[in-house]
């Protein structure tokens, strides 16, 4: 059969560019670390890469989300375990304060105690969080909710939620509902207290005085409640996320991830045949008829 040098031609480039291809396309996953960039490359691993990838910036945003809620809630929660040894003391307090054995200058005393109370109250009432938000003033969370003029404590935030979505559609209130009221009624039960000890009312703290800081105790157990309750999801929810995501993680790169040795092996490989392929073409079409001729 007769050979063209024309057909021969197309077959040694036909084979160069194959070769080149393969060389190519080798380096640049060796440069990348990608076994592909582009969905053309790997339509059925890129398909996977591309949804796999958008669960995991869903959840991560998710987990973004359950950062700031466990900031709100876990300020909550020490602001009001710290409330709670506040009311309990200003509880031991009023039932020494309801005890005839105690004269008035003790008692002077102890009022003087329950407004270093009351100051310590105001103070935790502007908590603020970790991006410098205050924690109970709703969504007038960039200026004090708080002011403390005696013998009030006034409330200037706004009883609006901070919902956080922690679940796909699925949102949790992460500031505490009614913050204003309450911090500002124990504020004024305490205000109670302190004057009925200087005017060494007995009677009111024996039989109100003690009753309403029971009161506050119980509320603010309540909210200790409640946001442990939530503590407790966010965390779970954060481990669970945080599992997703390496899950994730793990799945994207075992798709497109290469194995650095093995690719630069075939990246050699490829190097040879391109190498080899250029050494043929440039063998054949030195040859001539003139090569046969002695």
């Amino acid at each position: 059969m007769r050979v063209s040098t024309q057909y021969q031609f197309d077959l040694y480039t036909t084979h160069i560019h194959s070769a080149h291809e393969r060389y190519v396309s080798a380096q640049k996953q060796v440069l990348t670390g990608k076994k592909f960039e582009i969905a053309s490359e790997n339509t059925g691993d890129a398909h996977f890469v591309v949804s796999a990838s958008s669960i995991r910036s869903r959840t991560a945003q998710l987990d973004k989300n359950l950062r700031s809620a466990k900031d709100y809630l876990g300020n909550t929660e020490q602001v009001f375990s710290e409330l709670n040894s506040l009311v309990n003391n200003a509880y031991t307090i009023a039932v020494n304060g309801a005890n005839s054995t105690y004269d008035q200058a003790a008692r002077d005393s102890m009022a003087k105690q329950i407004a270093e109370v009351q100051r310590r109250v105001a103070y935790l009432a502007n908590t603020q969080g970790g991006n410098g938000q205050f924690v109970f003033g709703g969504q007038k969370s960039d200026a004090k909710p708080f002011a403390e003029t005696p013998p009030t404590l006034t409330f200037s935030g706004d009883d609006n939620p901070i919902n956080v979505e922690v679940r796909p559609n699925e949102t949790m209130r992460v500031n505490l509902q009614g913050a204003g009221t309450m911090l500002t009624g124990l504020y004024a039960t305490l205000e109670t207290l302190k004057n009925d000890l200087s005017s060494g009312n007995l009677s009111q703290i024996g039989n109100a005085d003690i009753a309403a800081v029971q009161g506050q105790l119980r509320a603010i157990g309540s909210v200790r409640g409640d946001v442990g309750s939530k503590l407790q999801t966010v965390t779970t929810l954060a481990a669970q996320n945080a599992r997703r995501i390496d899950e994730l993680s793990t799945q994207i790169s075992d798709v497109q991830d290469i194995d650095l040795t093995e690719a630069v092996t075939k990246m050699q490989a490829a190097e040879t045949a391109y190498t080899a392929a250029l050494q043929v073409t440039a063998r054949g079409n030195a040859l001539s008829l003139m090569d046969f001729l002695t």
